[in-house]
């Protein structure tokens, strides 16, 4: 059987939508091995700790602190920084499984009046109903229509669209009270409910972009930005696509000759953490790269020039030292 199949079969399986047939198959491959057993059980407890419901809207970070806990008690005498490792590995797989989850939804809309996907550790490329393709960034969740005949999908958090042109039924986002409209065309656009603006940039063709606050219509095209306050509905035309703003969906982060200031701004937005830097060395240039890089990574680059403080949870760090002039 291959994985695709067993996958379905799982799902239909805590869905209450597997025939006897299918359940047979599904018994048959859970016997035939230990591993298949534990990726059987992994979806289980995942779906027993999100939502269990076939209207699907899970609740992701309780879903994950639950299932983190199960695992810490049955493994309390681990050491710590192995706890640590396994903890990453299995918000990955839940993370993951929640997706599969939500996509058999999204393919089988009879199934459920509407969906929520979360998928927060990896960028993955998905097809929406009508051929669309979307990207989500970490923590990111959109909902919509089963059906999905007009094509509104409400987005919480950052995501790329790569849009099925149709001029019968253009193509809708609303986010934090803002809205977005193409008929077909490519875009990202960055939207967490903890931010204070919403930033759409345009890879290619035309996007419509307005806000509930202000009577305000804004149309941008390839290599364009618009920045909507979420406070006071003013939308601003930013400065133009800059080289790491969709690094996120490609995994790699580019600088050229960049100042440190802007360096720290990318890294915030990748990393999903306050950096900052210091007057006296906001100005000075670095040109690096990173395949998939991991904050540790590039904290280490700077710690050769300068001193870094970080909170525990790292979420804020401030890059600190003498002047480069």
């Amino acid at each position: 059987m291959n994985e695709d199949k067993y996958t379905t079969l799982i799902v239909k399986y805590l869905t209450n939508e597997i025939s006897q047939e299918e359940r047979d198959l599904l018994d048959g491959w859970i016997k035939s091995s230990d591993n298949n057993l534990e990726i059987f059980e992994k979806y289980e407890s995942i779906w027993k700790l999100s939502s269990g419901t076939n209207n699907f809207e899970p609740d992701l970070e309780q879903a994950l602190i639950r299932f983190n806990q199960n695992i810490l008690q049955r493994e309390n005498k681990t050491a710590r920084k192995s706890k640590t490792i396994r903890l990453k590995y299995w918000i990955g797989t839940a993370a993951s499984i929640l997706f599969v989850i939500g996509f058999y939804f999204m393919n089988n809309p009879s199934k459920s009046s509407n969906k929520v996907i979360a998928f927060q550790t990896s960028e993955k490329e998905n097809i929406l109903p009508d051929g669309s393709h979307i990207w989500l960034n970490k923590g990111t969740n959109i909902q919509f229509d089963s059906i999905f005949d007009t094509r509104i999908v409400e987005l919480n958090g950052e995501a790329f669209f790569d849009v099925e042109r149709n001029p019968q039924k253009p193509f809708e986002i609303n986010c934090a009270q803002s809205h977005i409209k193409v008929l077909g065309t490519s875009f990202n656009i960055r939207a967490y409910s903890n931010e204070k603006f919403v930033e759409v940039t345009v890879a290619s063709g035309t996007v419509e972009v307005s806000n509930d606050k202000q009577n305000q219509k804004v149309k941008i095209t390839k290599n364009q930005k618009a920045i909507i306050n979420t406070l006071s509905g003013e939308i601003e035309l930013g400065s133009d696509m800059q080289l790491n703003d969709i690094s996120w969906k490609n995994g790699e982060l580019k600088f050229e000759n960049e100042s440190l200031i802007h360096i720290a701004t990318s890294l915030s937005k990748y990393f999903n953490t306050d950096i900052q830097v210091t007057s006296a060395i906001e100005n000075c240039k670095f040109t690096f790269s990173f395949k998939n890089p991991e904050l540790d990574q590039i904290l280490t680059l700077f710690e050769n020039y300068y001193q870094i403080q970080k909170s525990s949870d790292l979420k804020k760090i401030i890059i600190s030292g003498e002047s480069c002039d």
